[in-house]
């Protein structure tokens, strides 16, 4: 597999990321070193599953989480929620519009 500028700048497109000719010709070429050298230890594309050699190699710390009991507390004090908003209306926070519907 080779990866290419226009491949780049395609993904950079998807992601809504500003990339110039010369960043996608290096991030090209350093995806098709990571590629190669892939390629060469053996590991092919999409493969993710450990072997029973990789499996011994793990060891898993057992971990105890611990949860507070949720609690509901009434919240009363409307001048400290509002305090750090730029903009209020009718009781709400106005914020800025986030989707892009392209």
């Amino acid at each position: 597999m080779n990866i290419d500028c226009d491949t780049i700048m395609n993904l950079a497109d998807v992601a809504k990321l500003i990339v110039s000719e010369q960043e996608a010709s290096q991030l090209a070429d350093e995806f098709n070193q990571i590629l190669s050298s892939m390629k060469e230890a053996g590991i092919k594309a999409g493969d993710a599953e450990a072997t029973e050699a990789d499996k011994s190699d793990l060891c898993v710390q057992p971990c105890k989480q611990t949860l507070r009991k949720d609690e509901v507390k009434p919240f009363t004090n409307r001048k400290a929620l509002f305090r750090n908003t730029r903009q209020e209306s009718d009781g709400h926070i106005v914020v800025p519009r986030v989707l892009d519907l392209d």
